[in-house]
């Protein structure tokens, strides 16, 4: 499956990252391709199966959240809300490509919400909790709006 897209997308995404978990300030930017990104404490990374050619995730990174469309069909180009199970926040980006790695969280649950537009569209959010060992894939699913 190829990914050609990616770049029309970045366009739309935004990142912005809590200067404390009180206050969630906003910027106009997207996390970078392929580069982990480190504050309060977590990591991210804005990647997916085009850069790495396989679907593995790398070490550091327990959790592994993938955009898809209805049909399975990977999808990008999300805004993304990382937030603790109470609701605050703890970082808010945008990611044009169709996963974000997640490392560094402490092990309590969390939520990850997702919007995407255009294409599929929507909004989908998953509550999860960092594995001791191994990985956690969370795929939020959108729906593709109906044929007229």
């Amino acid at each position: 499956m190829k990914l050609v897209t990616l770049a029309a997308l970045a366009a739309v995404s935004s990142v912005a990252w809590a200067q404390s978990d009180e206050n969630l300030p906003q910027a106009e930017q997207s996390l970078p391709m392929n580069r982990p990104v480190s504050v309060n404490g977590i990591t991210a990374e804005c990647t997916g199966i085009a850069h790495s050619g396989d679907d593995s995730t790398p070490d550091g990174f327990p959790v592994r959240v993938e955009f898809a469309n209805d049909r399975g069909e990977y999808t990008a180009g999300a805004d993304v809300t990382v937030s603790r199970s109470d609701g605050r926040p703890i970082a808010q980006f945008g990611c044009p490509a169709n996963w974000v790695l997640l490392g560094g969280l402490p092990p309590e649950e969390y939520k990850v919400t997702a919007t995407i537009a255009p294409g599929p569209g929507g909004t989908e959010s998953a509550r999860f909790r960092p594995p001791e060992r191994g990985h956690e894939r969370v795929v939020l699913h959108f729906t593709s709006p109906a044929a007229d």
